[in-house]
């Protein structure tokens, strides 16, 4: 092939690529322009999250988390956070992780929130050490208690004694200042822990009790809390009721429970469908199964790495 017809080759090349970038921003601008106008969202999520375009739609989001409205701040956010989550490049995540935190200082309550709630959304390991301190920092300032629990579930240097002094703070919140007992559990305070297992043993079995129980246990990963889950699944208690609003009825608790730890124990034998109901059809033979598993698995392992 002669050296020129390579050289335009590779021009072309490069020019096509240019222009598929362009392209692909002017997409994530007439997306936000949509949405600017009719604050509906109409995303087409194969070109949103296409691999190929990974960077250049992070790119131009992180132009519109500059934006002087809100609402289209938090969006930008929230589409950045689908990618990340979907396209699983080290770096592109690293630089999502960086804007996030970089969001902790947005003027809006509601643009904060969004971005703590999509931080709890990354494993614990891709976490800088100043990443961390900086949500430390923002939980401790306004006693955020979804921050809190992050920076708990971060293991946070230096956060064990900042966020103790919190839980005696009565000018905070009652959700605040839980909070921060259930972030010090979950980095192991043993007081924290004793403190959570003594209400756990007075509380009674029944739909609203399980889920608090099951939502402690989920965020904490403490052995002893599930143990009390996997208890209630060997039991026969049927102070529950079926999810059916027209046919309401006493169940097992025990099918809640299965549903509550298929999210927190390592190779369960069921997984979760979308609804939050056991993947299984049939619960009676799935409970038999999962008990006969409970009794086979005393080493059982906690899915710590997650939120």
């Amino acid at each position: 092939m002669p050296r020129k017809f390579k050289h335009i080759l590779l021009l072309l090349g490069c020019f096509c690529t240019s222009w598929m970038l362009f392209a692909q921003e002017e997409y994530v601008d007439a997306l936000m322009s949509g949405y600017r106008q009719e604050k509906i969202l109409r995303v087409q999520f194969q070109k949103l999250d296409d691999s190929a375009y990974a960077y250049a739609n992070v790119s131009r989001l992180i132009y519109y988390t500059r934006d002087s409205q809100s609402d289209i701040r938090l969006q930008a956010y929230r589409l950045m956070g689908h990618i990340a989550q979907r396209v699983r490049d080290p770096e592109l995540r690293n630089n999502v992780l960086d804007q996030f935190t970089k969001c902790l200082d947005d003027p809006s309550t509601r643009v904060r929130n969004q971005c703590i709630s999509q931080l709890t959304g990354f494993p614990d390991n891709l976490f800088s050490s100043s990443q961390g301190q900086s949500i430390l920092n923002y939980a401790i300032r306004y006693a955020d208690p979804e921050a809190l629990k992050l920076a708990g579930y971060l293991h946070v240097d230096g956060s064990t004694d900042r966020i103790s002094l919190l839980i005696g703070d009565a000018s905070l919140s009652r959700e605040a200042r839980v909070a921060a007992r259930m972030a010090l559990a979950r980095m192991g305070d043993p007081q924290q822990l004793d403190y959570f297992t003594g209400i756990l043993h007075k509380a009674e079995i029944n739909d609203d009790n399980l889920m608090a129980i099951a939502e402690l246990a989920g965020y904490v990963k403490a052995r002893s809390f599930t143990d009390y889950l996997l208890q209630i699944i060997l039991d026969d208690n049927t102070n529950c009721t079926s999810t059916d609003p027209d046919h309401p009825q006493s169940i097992l608790c025990a099918y809640r429970a299965m549903e509550y730890v298929a999210g927190i124990i390592h190779d369960f034998p069921f997984g979760i469908r979308p609804g939050g109901d056991l993947d299984t059809d049939d619960y009676p033979t799935a409970l038999k199964t999962v008990r006969q598993w409970i009794r086979m698995h005393p080493d059982y392992q906690i899915t710590t790495n997650s939120y």
